[in-house]
């Protein structure tokens, strides 16, 4: 199989971070860079998919065990105070209709909390998305340091790898300036592996 079969398969995803690094450091990659940033991106999103499931199915074992200790409470059929107002003459109790005339009222100026709730929705979806991000550049951090962005065009970096989130601006504005002049890149830099293309032997992945 070539390097590009290999790195679409579901073996690739559930490969561990360090045997991840040590192909990623290899020469002899057969792809485009860019191909393999996505498949390390897919990578470590499978990775987070994984904890997250993990993470769920302890949380939902630990509510199981705490239910089955608890006593279970009788449900009684009596009225609450909400439902039900006193006679003030000591007469039979009298249905509480604040509870129609509140809904009457909603009904005619709409709930002034349903705009708000709508909005507090949004803010925590945009939340759990930077949260999600920023944990997704955590778990790439290390293996993305074997990714020759210098090697991606740039239109690729700017319209696909800078959207993903989990690049640094810094290394995708050093591997733009690359592209456009190696020589605004100091030489001290551009001897590392990094800013080479792979020679791309026809062997194995090592």
């Amino acid at each position: 199989m070539t390097t590009k079969e290999i790195i679409l398969t579901e073996e690739f995803l559930e490969l561990t971070e360090a045997l991840l690094c040590k192909i990623l450091q290899s020469e002899k990659l057969e792809a485009q860079e860019l191909d393999l940033f996505l498949a390390t991106y897919a990578w470590g999103k499978h990775q987070q998919q994984k904890f997250k499931e993990a993470k769920s199915k302890k949380r939902a074992s630990s509510s199981e065990g705490r239910s089955s200790g608890r006593a279970s409470t009788p449900i009684t059929s009596e009225q609450s105070s909400d439902q039900v107002v006193k006679s003030p003459e000591g007469g039979s109790p009298m249905p509480d209709l604040r509870g129609d005339a509140r809904e009457s009222v909603v009904a005619v100026v709409g709930s002034p909390s349903r705009k708000s709730a709508a909005d507090s929705e949004e803010a925590e979806k945009r939340a759990a998305m930077r949260r999600d991000i920023k944990d997704l550049r955590w778990r790439m951090h290390r293996v993305l340091t074997y990714i020759r962005f210098p090697q991606i065009p740039a239109r690729a970096l700017m319209q696909i790898v800078y959207p993903t989130g989990v690049v640094p601006t810094k290394e995708l504005f050093q591997a733009a300036c690359f592209l456009a002049d190696p020589n605004s890149i100091d030489i001290s830099q551009r001897i590392e592996s990094r800013w080479a293309p792979r020679p791309g032997k026809r062997s194995t992945l090592f």
